[in-house]
């Protein structure tokens, strides 16, 4: 620990810079991965929420990290630790990943635009199918605005951290507020009625979407999120993508192939068969493949 910091190691390549990029991608100015990089942000945790500062001196440095606020208990601060592992995807070594896109001259472009990515999952699968859900055939900027919108209504700041940013909702917090609080928002009535179920469903312990990370097997992890309410199949397997540690697996989405399409510089949309090919070098490691083109190809208008 150095100045009240506590720091997680690094495994393989990392740059924190690249990941708040992503995460901060339609808020906050790009950072330089070259540079140190910090950032501070909420995190809703048992009994209220607290504020996290987050940083890193160079790219592949140990990643530390700040618990600001009067929930900052010990217990916190490894529920916290826990979370930002899961986040950065900080558990693993990827080095055989990374060097195997640098070998491939398709995806070069690709990763000089975030270099080092690797997967950014939302804090709580929870989160991750809000997002989702809110986002739904609307632009990522509108999706965005009313995320915003969300967490400055139903968010909780953090106690004695009166000028944090509120943290994300979670389920309970969801369901106290009324419906007329949450239209305010902009969400429409429809949308708030498929979280306001997925929220209700989250207190058995089969339905508790924690529950997932117990499966190693992602078509099942897949097939107990689309027995949810207001989550079907391609919602189902972005939230795998997005919350959860399944470092293979491969979507069956028009936008991948969209993104295949075009750094792979195909004359037309690949089929599955196609999507298996180009995929295939990345084994064990196609859903990193998958939120590199993603992120990239939602992001850039650099072809």
């Amino acid at each position: 620990m150095t100045n009240g910091y506590s720091k997680i190691p690094v495994n393989g390549p990392f740059r924190l810079a690249t990941a708040l990029n992503v995460l901060f991608r339609y808020e906050r100015p790009r950072l330089n991965p070259r540079e140190p990089a910090r950032a501070s942000f909420s995190l809703e945790v048992p009994d209220g929420a607290v504020e996290v500062t987050v940083r890193q001196q160079r790219p592949g440095d140990t990643l530390e990290f700040l618990v600001l606020g009067d929930r900052a208990s010990q217990e916190t601060i490894e529920y916290v630790n826990k979370t930002l592992i899961r986040m950065f995807a900080l558990d693993v070594d990827a080095s055989d990943f990374f060097e195997r896109v640098r070998d491939d001259s398709h995806l070069k472009l690709a990763s000089s635009l975030y270099p080092d990515l690797r997967p950014v999952r939302m804090p709580t699968p929870f989160e991750a199918a809000i997002k989702l859900i809110i986002g739904h055939r609307i632009s990522p900027e509108t999706a965005v605005a009313l995320i915003r919108n969300l967490v400055e209504v139903c968010g909780i700041i953090p106690s004695g951290r009166p000028n944090a940013r509120p943290a994300f909702p979670g389920r309970a917090t969801i369901l106290a507020m009324p419906d007329k609080l949450l239209e305010i928002t902009g969400i429409v009535n429809e949308k708030i009625q498929k979280i306001r179920e997925l929220a209700s469903s989250q207190f058995g312990e089969e339905a508790d979407m924690e529950s997932i990370f117990a499966e190693s097997d992602p078509m099942i992890a897949r097939k107990r999120l689309e027995d949810l309410p207001g989550i079907g199949r391609r919602t189902a397997e972005h939230i795998l993508l997005r919350a959860y540690p399944f470092n293979d697996m491969l979507n069956d989405d028009p936008i991948l192939q969209r993104a295949v399409q075009r750094f792979y510089h195909l004359a037309q949309m690949p089929d599955e068969k196609t999507m298996k090919r180009f995929a295939q070098p990345f084994m064990p490691w196609r859903s990193w493949w998958m939120f590199l083109l993603y992120t990239v190809n939602e992001t850039s208008v650099i072809v």
